[in-house]
């Protein structure tokens, strides 16, 4: 499972939530992203931020429409935002859910475990 957000925290948070299920890889940037997937480094899943410097989550998702690895891998859109325009243009550009920070840890678990239906 690959975690982005550029903040350390954000992403300790969300592996202290989901525990020692997954194996996990790290991004702080959607470039940094763009360059694992384009190494195919066998991501099963992603929680992806969306607003970060250098490359925000709306660009990733638009890059991975393009090289159509999107229907590949599931997304989760992580936002401390919840406007529906927002959400309706995720949805849109293929996520396969939302999650809202602060985290709830039980909607962050459910979510993450219906990714792999």
């Amino acid at each position: 499972m690959l975690i982005v957000d550029d903040a350390e925290f954000n992403r300790d948070r969300l592996k202290e939530i989901l525990g020692e299920t997954y194996d996990y890889l790290e991004a702080e940037n959607g470039s940094q992203v763009i360059q694992m997937l384009g190494e195919n480094v066998g991501i099963d899943r992603m929680l992806l931020d969306i607003n970060m410097s250098q490359m925000n989550g709306f660009d990733v998702l638009k890059w991975m429409n393009q090289s159509q690895c999107i229907t590949e891998t599931p997304v989760i859109m992580i936002s401390s935002e919840e406007p529906v325009d927002t959400m309706r243009k995720a949805y849109d550009m293929g996520i396969t859910d939302y999650i809202i920070r602060p985290f709830d840890p039980v909607i962050v678990k459910k979510r993450v475990q219906n990714t792999l239906h």
